[in-house]
């Protein structure tokens, strides 16, 4: 999943927030007007962001917050600031190796992992059946012999391999 919701928003909210403030186990209870914010933030952003973008504009506000003193005490940034029109002005006018800097040094020290919010997506290869469509790449091709040689394509126990005509010849080659 890759949209920006606002339940998302409330949740990468939630992670940075506990991070930085150091309320572990923060719960964030929206009221009306914090909710309006957010909703509004999701709507501007909704076609230009995916996940990823979201973690790095929260990364991105809360870096430019990160140490002051507020009201509420240290490091207690408001929702309001986080998706407010004036971060997400200055988030587009950013100098990026600047900010990549300090959003670097703040994920450092409040221990903060791209991990934690978003699952990387898992790839998982099967070289046979890869190697099944690199031999089959060539079929019924003069190249197909050559091929199979330069490239170790032979087993013994490939459908491919078993039904080909040069079969005998790969197996010399092995």
């Amino acid at each position: 999943m890759n949209d920006i919701s606002y339940k998302i928003c409330i949740e990468y909210y939630q992670y940075f927030y506990s991070k930085i403030s150091g309320s572990q186990g923060f719960e964030f209870r929206p009221r009306r007007q914090e909710r309006v914010c957010i909703e509004n933030f999701v709507e501007k952003v909704k076609l230009l962001f995916g996940v990823e973008s979201l973690f790095n504009y929260l990364c991105f506000a809360f870096s430019k917050y990160e140490g002051l003193d507020t009201n509420r005490g240290k490091n207690n940034i408001p929702c309001s600031w986080v998706f407010g029109q004036k971060t997400f002005k200055s988030y587009q006018e950013r100098d990026h190796e600047k900010s990549a800097y300090w959003v670097s040094i703040m994920m450092k020290n409040y221990r903060i992992r791209k991990a934690d919010l978003i699952d990387e997506e898992k790839v998982d290869i099967n070289i046979e059946e890869l190697n099944s469509r690199e031999r089959k790449r060539f079929t019924n091709k003069e190249r197909q012999l050559i091929h199979c040689l330069e490239n170790s394509l032979y087993n013994k126990n490939s459908v491919d391999c078993i039904i080909c005509i040069e079969k005998k010849i790969c197996v010399k080659s092995v």
